[in-house]
């Protein structure tokens, strides 16, 4: 099969995977907020901090060793799964006896439940390793599709119903820890492993060299992600909720989607990585489709902020516009300078991802800490915008570097969305203290940017972009 023909059939159950979790995801987040508190997503939000940090580095980068590897037999799978086990065995018994300092640290008691609550977490996430690779792997996108949407699926309605039977913020615990549950579950009967104990030193040595500089990549980043949400919470969690919120339908959706392309390139990338001029066309292309789309969503969402908060979840959360303001660019920004990483990795440079985050982390946590001291929530966002930006001038560099793309190749495939996305956001962000708060004016405002963003990028593009666009959505949507 040529590999156009299964990236573009891995983007459609990417997207179709996608658009299934932000729809249920971000509808059931919108109730949720209607019936929680900001304090009740602060505190979830903080202990998944915590646990999500044991998920980041429980992989120990085993999964991308073994895509990468030329070969197509998994070999070594059975020295990965152990390593595996044996890891998500120990961090979970390490989350159980932190949870209690954790609690103490921040003076809320209810984390030290949450905490010991969401552990499994790691536990399931090892199950699922074994399917999900060999999947990946073998790029056969279609099986994966069915258990990732049924189980955000079900971790939606079951946050739902329990929010609705009065469970509080135990409805997103009970909920998360569900549809994964879910996931493994179906991720296994679609292709069932059987676990064998084996320890080969050779493999797990040659899986931890190329693994253990990503681990120290995934680490950075989860600090770069969640360093300065940590500062914020020691000052207060009300303020962390808001800027959780902001996050959740910002930052946290671009990512998302990004992800979701990730997940399809790095194999595909994998798969020809000795053609580098092919690399280096097929990235030039990805990035430019890439900014098509999230440069005007972002625009967007940070220009109709009002409107998308007060029409959606009302006036608790309006405290929540400002930041919303600032992290929808900066969204933005952050995953236009991630799109290298695939190419990178692809390449046999894992090191890279390691810099990147370096660099996030050293700008991030010093900015962070004096923004939230000056501005608090609002501040901590401002310190992702000017991290964003470094970070966005990094990847240029480093893509330059590399012999990826030169800057001025970059730095091209942005100006046209970037234009087209100024065309709409600008007056929109002008009339919206004029504009009243309904669901059917923020649906007046999404259609009108639509089409004023479409226009703009087929007269900046001379027409290139409707056929483009058309012919892109048409094979990823129908194959």
């Amino acid at each position: 099969m040529r590999l156009r023909t299964v990236a573009l059939e891995g983007f459609r159950y990417q997207f179709y995977v996608r658009i299934v979790n932000i729809v249920l995801y971000q509808a059931s987040a919108l109730v949720l907020a209607i019936l929680l508190l900001p304090h009740d997503f602060a505190v979830v939000g903080l202990a998944m901090i915590f646990v999500g940090f044991a998920l980041n580095v429980s992989d120990l980068g085993i999964s991308p060793a073994l895509i990468q590897r030329a070969e197509s037999e998994l070999r070594g799978l059975d020295t990965g799964i152990s390593l595996r086990l044996i890891f998500a065995l120990a961090l979970t018994a390490i989350l159980v006896v932190l949870a209690p300092p954790i609690a103490n640290l921040y003076g809320e008691p209810s984390l030290t439940p949450i905490v010991w609550a969401l552990s499994p977490l790691i536990l399931l996430n090892f199950l699922a390793f074994p399917a999900r690779l060999a999947l990946t792997k073998t790029l056969r996108f279609r099986r994966i599709f069915l258990p990732d949407a049924i189980g955000s699926g079900a971790a939606a309605v079951a946050s739902l119903a329990m929010a609705f039977s009065g469970f509080s913020y135990w409805s997103l615990i009970l909920g998360q820890l569900f549809g994964a549950a879910v996931g493994v579950i179906l991720l296994f009967r679609v292709s069932p492993w059987r676990p064998r104990w084996a320890l080969e030193r050779s493999d797990a040595a040659e899986l931890m060299r190329f693994g253990l500089p990503l681990t120290a990549a995934g680490v950075l980043f989860f600090l770069f992600q969640n360093a300065g949400i940590a500062i914020l919470a020691r000052a207060s969690l009300v303020d962390l909720g808001y800027f959780l919120f902001a996050y959740t339908w910002s930052v946290s959706v671009y990512l998302g989607l990004q992800a979701s392309l990730d997940n399809v390139l790095f194999p595909v990338m994998s798969a020809m990585n000795k053609d580098v001029a092919r690399l280096r066309k097929s990235f030039l292309a990805y990035l430019e489709y890439l900014s098509w789309a999230i440069v005007p969503l972002g625009a967007f969402v940070g220009a109709a902020a009002p409107s998308f908060v007060l029409s959606l979840v009302g006036t608790k959360w309006s405290a929540s516009v400002a930041i919303l303001q600032v992290l929808a660019p900066a969204g933005v920004v952050m995953v236009l300078s991630l799109a290298y990483h695939s190419l990178a990795l692809a390449l046999g440079r894992p090191k890279e991802i390691l810099y990147y985050n370096g660099v996030g982390v050293a700008c991030l946590v010093p900015t962070a800490i004096v923004f939230v001291i000056l501005g608090g929530s609002v501040g901590l966002a401002w310190a992702f915008l000017v991290t964003a930006a470094v970070l966005f001038g990094w990847a240029v560099w480093r893509c330059q570097a590399l012999f990826i793309a030169r800057g001025s190749e970059f730095l091209g495939s942005l100006i046209a969305p970037v234009g087209a996305s100024l065309v709409f956001a600008v007056p929109l962000a002008l009339v919206q203290p004029v504009l009243s708060g309904t669901v059917s004016t923020l649906a007046a405002e999404m259609l009108a940017s639509t089409g004023a963003y479409c226009a703009a990028m087929v007269l900046f593009t001379r027409k290139r972009f409707l056929a483009d666009a058309v012919a892109l959505l048409a094979s990823v949507l129908r194959g």
